[in-house]
C-alpha cells in the first residue's frame, strides 16, 4: 500500500514522494527543504534578514553590536555546512552563467574600490561573494529554484510579523534611533505620509522592519504580493495580507505602484499562458489585489497633497510634486559629481565633501535614489556597463520564463526596475534585501512549470540560456 508523504516545508504546494512500505520497510523520508540547493540558499537569506534586524535589539546597558556579528558567524557557518551537504543535480545553462559571472565582477569590483578609497565593508560582503561561488558550483535544480523562492516569500512574510511583535513588546528598536537627525525623520515622516497603522500598533513612523530601511521593506512587501499572486492556493493569502501590511506600514509611494506594476504583470503572463491549473483563488486575486493597491495609492497621494496645502513648515519640503521629495535636484547634484571622474566614479569622501558644502542635502548622502545615477557617480562609466549587462541578462532570463508561463521573474523585474527609479536598492558589496529579491527573479526564471504530484525532486533545468 502506497503511503503519500505531503511536502511543504518551505511552501511548496502539490510537491508529493511515494513510498513503497512493501519495498522500503525501512526507508527514512526527509523534508525536501534538507535536500538541494534551497537549504544554503534560504540560509544565507536567513542570516541577512535576521542579521539587519539584530542591530535594533534593544540590550539595555549592555552593547548589541556584537549580536549582528555573531549572527553573521553562526549563519554562514550553517550555509557552508549545507552547501557541503547539498548534491544538487541542477546545471548551469548560459544565462545562469554570465548572470553569476558578473555579479563576481560587480562585486568584486566594489570590494576593491572601497579598499582602494579607504572605505568601510561590511561583514556581509562574504555572503554576497559566496553566493555567487556557492551557486556556480552547486547550481539549483528546477524544483530547487522554486523552494528557494516560496523560502525566501515564507522567511520575509515570518519576519515581518516577528519583528511587528518584537517591537511591540520593546525588544526591537524604531530604525530612527533616538539623534536629533533621526527624530526630525520621524516627525517629518508622520506628518507627511498616511500611517493609519503606526498608532494602534505603537510604531513610530514610517515601518521599517528586519529590511534595513522602509524603502527596502516596501519591495519585500511588492515581492510578497507578486509570488502571492502567481502561487495560488492557501498560502497565497499569507503572503498577499502581509505584502499589503508592509506597503501600507512604509508607506511608500514608489513600491505601492511598483507592486502594482509587478501583480499586474504576473496576471498578464498567466492568463497570456492560457494555463490550465491555475488555482481557484487567482480570479480572486486578479481583481482584488490590483484594487486594494490603487485604494492605497489613492489614500497617499490625498495625504500628500493635504500636507502640501497646509503651508506649514514642511511645505518647503513638500511644496513640488514633480520634485519627487527633492529627489530631481540631487539627481542634478550627482550628475555633476560623476562629471568630475567620468570613468571609474568619486569617492565617499567626495560625497561628503559635497554635502559638507550643500550641494547636497543630507538625507541624500547615502545614495543618489536613482540607481543609474548613483552608479554613474560612484563607479563611473566602466562600473554602470557592467551593471546594465548584469541586469541585462536577468531580464532576457525573465523574458525567456514569461515565454514558458512563469510570471515571477518578470514581475520581480518590473519591481526592481520600478523602484530604482527614486531608490538604489541593489548593492554588490554587501547583501540587501532588495538583492534578495534580485535573485529571486534569477532562481525564478529557472522555474520549468508547476509542481505537480509524482514530479521528481530532481528536475533538471532545462536549456534556459542555450
Amino acid at each position: 500500500m502506497d503511503v503519500l508523504v505531503l511536502m511543504e516545508s518551505v511552501g511548496l504546494r502539490g510537491s508529493t514522494c511515494v513510498v513503497h512500505n512493501d519495498r522500503m520497510p525501512s526507508t527514512r523520508v526527509r523534508p525536501l527543504v534538507m535536500e538541494g540547493a534551497a537549504p544554503y540558499v534560504l540560509a544565507v537569506a536567513v542570516t541577512q534578514v535576521v542579521g539587519h534586524a539584530s542591530r535594533r535589539i534593544e540590550l539595555g546597558q549592555g552593547d548589541g553590536s556584537l549580536l549582528p556579528a555573531l549572527i553573521f558567524l553562526i549563519g554562514s557557518a550553517a550555509t557552508v555546512v549545507l552547501w557541503l551537504r547539498c548534491e544538487s543535480s541542477g546545471r548551469r545553462p548560459a544565462l545562469l552563467g554570465a548572470f553569476l559571472a558578473l555579479a563576481m565582477a560587480l562585486s568584486t569590483a566594489a570590494l576593491l574600490r572601497a579598499a582602494l578609497r579607504h572605505e568601510s565593508v561590511a561583514l556581509d560582503a562574504v555572503l554576497a561573494v559566496g553566493l555567487v561561488l556557492m551557486v556556480w558550483v552547486k547550481p539549483p535544480s528546477s524544483t530547487d529554484a522554486r523552494r528557494i523562492v516560496d523560502g525566501l516569500a515564507w522567511i520575509f512574510a515570518v519576519t515581518a510579523l516577528a519583528a511587528l511583535a518584537l517591537e511591540a513588546s520593546g525588544v526591537l528598536a524604531s530604525w530612527y534611533g533616538d539623534g536629533i537627525e533621526g527624530i526630525a525623520t520621524r516627525d517629518f515622516d508622520s506628518s507627511y505620509y498616511w500611517l493609519p497603522l503606526q498608532g494602534p500598533l505603537g510604531i513610530d513612523g514610517r515601518w521599517a522592519g528586519p529590511f534595513e530601511h522602509p524603502n527596502h521593506a516596501g519591495p519585500a512587501g511588492a515581492f510578497l504580493l507578486v509570488v502571492g499572486v502567481a502561487r495560488g492556493g492557501r498560502r497565497s493569502w499569507v503572503f498577499i495580507a502581509v505584502g499589503l501590511l508592509v506597503l501600507v506600514l512604509t508607506a511608500s509611494r514608489t513600491s505601492a505602484i511598483a507592486a502594482l506594476l509587478g501583480t499586474t504583470t504576473a496576471l498578464l503572463v498567466m492568463w497570456s499562458a492560457r494555463r490550465r491549473s491555475l488555482s481557484p483563488s487567482i480570479p480572486v486575486l486578479a481583481f482584488a489585489t490590483p484594487a486594494a493597491l490603487l485604494a492605497l495609492l489613492g489614500v497617499t497621494a490625498g495625504k500628500a497633497g493635504s500636507v502640501a496645502e497646509e503651508g506649514s513648515q514642511l511645505s518647503s519640503i513638500v511644496s513640488s510634486t514633480a520634485s519627487l521629495m527633492g529627489r530631481t535636484e540631487v539627481w542634478g547634484a550627482y550628475w555633476r559629481l560623476w562629471q568630475e571622474s567620468p570613468l571609474v566614479g568619486v569617492s565617499k569622501d567626495r560625497v561628503l565633501e559635497a554635502v559638507d558644502a550643500g550641494v547636497i542635502p543630507p538625507w541624500a548622502r547615502g545614495s543618489a535614489h536613482n540607481l543609474l545615477l548613483d552608479y554613474l557617480a560612484r563607479s563611473g562609466i566602466l562600473g554602470t556597463v557592467l551593471l546594465l549587462a548584469c541586469l541585462t541578462v536577468v531580464a532576457v532570463m525573465a523574458a525567456r520564463s514569461a515565454r514558458r508561463g512563469q510570471p515571477i521573474a518578470l514581475g520581480l523585474i518590473v519591481i526592481l526596475a520600478t523602484c530604482s527609479i527614486t531608490e538604489v536598492l541593489i548593492y554588490w558589496q554587501t547583501l540587501a534585501t532588495s538583492t534578495l529579491i534580485l535573485w529571486a527573479a534569477v532562481f525564478a526564471s529557472l522555474e520549468q512549470g508547476q509542481v505537480v504530484e509524482g514530479t521528481s525532486s530532481r528536475d533538471p533545468v532545462s536549456a534556459v540560456g542555450d
